[in-house]
């Protein structure tokens, strides 16, 4: 059975498997095992440190396509993300997998230039499926007025008039990490997820934003020249300001006078299956 997918490096460079000239095998990409823990024969924990997967795959080429010039590209996009150690990505539906391709092995590839059997090795030490859920909540105060409300920066969005949704729903079966992403201008942004309030003593101007990073636990303000300002001291100390998501449905609360957005990271130990 042929998989589709992709392979994504920190360029976002892609090759895709399943279309054109490179097919993907079976393999053991949805495979997954825990380590266990134990004290006096009984479980105390589990754990999966770094992981090792592997992708049987084909090139094979047309008549009208440069086969040296396929797999010259799938070793160069592959190897940047080595020599830079920064993560690529395989795709699978809506889930990737961070990643590095650190080993392959091919045979028949002096058949012809269009052809080649590969197999690439996968290495990563964060073996968890993940899936990006974004939730916008736009500022209340635009109601009413029209038009929609357009910042210096290029945000991935527009804020429009009135309110959104006011519930945040977390689908993964587990509490979920978070990027939460707050606009100016406003003073103090307190938001209240469910009972847990979200606080950060500062104050942003216009097209200035502050960024809340659980997986990090980084907050800092982005100015309107892009000078990031750290501003982990100005936190709430009240509230844990890195709490995850629970799973399940959520009310949210907050001034209106200001628009955010957070992104939710669902980890799984496997793609679901569609």
């Amino acid at each position: 059975m042929l998989e589709e997918l992709i392979y994504k490096n920190h360029r976002n460079e892609e090759l895709l498997f399943g279309k054109k000239n490179i097919f993907a095998n079976e393999n053991d990409l949805h495979d997954f095992a825990w380590s266990i823990t134990s004290k006096s024969n009984k479980i105390t924990g589990f754990n999966k440190g770094i992981v090792t997967r592997t992708i049987p795959a084909i090139i094979q080429c047309d008549y009208e396509t440069d086969g040296t010039a396929i797999r010259n590209a799938m070793f160069e996009c592959t190897e940047k993300d080595v020599l830079a150690m920064e993560y690529g990505r395989i795709v699978i539906g809506d889930y990737y997998l961070q990643c590095y391709i650190t080993a392959t092995k091919k045979t028949d590839y002096l058949i012809c230039e269009k052809y080649m059997r590969i197999s690439l090795e996968i290495s990563t030490d964060r073996p968890y499926w993940v899936r990006e859920s974004k939730y916008t909540f736009q500022p209340q105060e635009a109601s009413g007025s029209g038009n929609n409300m357009d910042y210096p920066h290029d945000y991935p969005f527009d804020y429009y008039n009135g309110m959104s949704s006011r519930i945040l729903l977390n689908e993964a079966i587990s509490d979920a990490d978070f990027e939460l992403t707050v606009y100016g201008p406003c003073e103090n942004p307190e938001i209240l997820i469910g009972s847990h309030k979200y606080h950060v003593n500062c104050q942003l101007e216009t097209g200035e934003y502050l960024v809340i990073n659980s997986l990090s636990k980084k907050i800092y303000k982005v100015k309107n020249d892009g000078e990031q300002v750290n501003q982990y001291n100005l936190q709430d100390r009240d509230w844990y300001v890195f709490q995850k998501v629970a799973s399940g449905s959520h009310s949210v609360s907050w001034s209106g006078l200001f628009g955010f957005d957070i992104t939710m990271y669902e980890r799984r130990s496997e793609p679901k299956w569609t």
